[in-house]
């Protein structure tokens, strides 16, 4: 084999294993971009499952309220004033803290 016959199967060989190269880097690529959307999706789920939590956990505050507002008051009528004044301070609050 001469010196020209050599670097050519060199050359060949090096073509070869940058195709392969290419090959693998372009799987790793479609991987990681499969992976972020996966992740992506996840985080969209999430953030829906904790704005529920927070809708649920924030109107069972508001019954809460209403409940042990209704139980300490009679039922006259000043008191059912003071529980309407009372629950449009904390909706007041309730937004502006949502803000």
């Amino acid at each position: 084999m001469d010196k020209a016959e050599l670097q050519r199967l060199k050359a060949e060989l090096e073509a070869r294993a940058q195709k392969e190269l290419d090959a693998k880097l372009e799987e790793v690529n479609a991987y990681l971009m499969e992976q972020t959307r996966a992740r992506q999706r996840l985080d969209q789920i999430r953030d829906a499952n904790e704005m529920e939590l927070r809708k649920e956990f924030e109107n069972m505050r508001k019954e809460l309220l209403v409940s042990c507002y209704l139980s300490v008051f009679d039922d006259n009528d000043d008191s059912l004033i003071s529980v309407e004044n009372i629950l449009s301070a904390q909706n007041r609050d309730w937004f502006i803290s949502v803000q």
